[in-house]
């Protein structure tokens, strides 16, 4: 369950702050991806401790393995990319991407993703998923009657805990065989009312992963580039190596590249082996 009192103690702060619901998916539209190129590769991944499996844990699949990765700006112009770079040389893998920027699960107006996932799954006939939203969730949630529900409240929680169990289960289908590697929000501005809104949102996510009953893992991307206090992190790697790109929201290539591609390429490999993250 989640503990919405600790949830709102945390983000109370700054309710009075939410109030542009309609006007986030038009500023990360225009913002594109950006990275930047800094100094040398890191000898290795940083080894902080940020994935989380679900209740069963997981389950070998069947290979070859269909694997559709979803997900805003991130996964769509970024990460994306790079995962089919990677599993392109993969024969145990067949991949496929799609993404739209600036959406998330606050604003089915916008665009629907659990219907573009059912969509998919007609498509495509996955064995899994990797999934990458949450950073377009920093507002109020719009509501068929076309209400909305203002962050901040106890029916925020509930309302956002609700699609994302839905989402998980309809990636999942309802003999919970899918393997789903469902990707965090990263922290991305030093406005408390975000970092505290990213914070809340990640934990969301990580609850209901850990509490599904399919084979998923959650991978904690918040806590990878947010400071204690929800701040976004500047650097890694003893500081030699920057998080963000030129517009200070999206990753650095090299942040892409050891912070999101190749834990996220290790996990879902295991994954689909069977083998749960140690």
């Amino acid at each position: 369950m989640i503990n919405k009192h600790s949830q709102l103690k945390r983000i109370e702060r700054f309710k009075p702050m939410i109030r542009c619901h309609s006007m986030l998916p038009i500023l990360f539209a225009v913002m594109g991806m950006t990275s930047v190129a800094i100094a040398d590769t890191p000898k290795e991944v940083p080894t902080k401790v940020v994935s989380f499996v679900s209740k069963v844990g997981c389950k070998k699949q069947q290979l070859p393995a269909r694997v559709i990765a979803i997900g805003s700006s991130t996964m769509r112009g970024a990460l994306g990319p790079r995962l089919s770079r990677v599993f392109k040389k993969d024969p145990n893998i067949s991949f496929h991407l799609w993404g739209k920027s600036a959406t998330g699960l606050a604003r089915p107006d916008f665009f629907d993703w659990p219907k573009k996932v059912v969509q998919l799954i007609d498509k495509k006939k996955p064995d899994a998923w990797i999934v990458s939203l949450g950073t377009n969730d920093f507002q109020g949630l719009r509501m068929p009657d076309r209400s909305w529900i203002r962050f901040g409240s106890d029916k925020w929680i509930a309302e956002y805990t609700v699609r994302v169990r839905k989402l998980l289960e309809q990636m999942a289908g309802t003999d919970r065989k899918r393997t789903i590697i469902y990707i965090g929000p990263t922290a991305y501005s030093q406005k408390r009312f975000v970092g505290r809104m990213g914070a809340a949102i990640s934990q969301v996510i990580r609850e209901q992963v850990q509490a599904f009953t399919g084979p998923a893992i959650f991978y904690d991307a918040f806590s990878l580039t947010s400071t204690a206090k929800n701040k976004p992190k500047k650097s890694f790697k003893q500081r030699r190596y920057h998080i963000h790109g030129p517009d200070k929201i999206h990753l650095s290539r090299k942040a892409l590249e050891f912070l999101l591609e190749k834990p996220v390429v290790k996990l879902l490999r295991d994954c689909l082996a069977g083998i749960n993250p140690s």
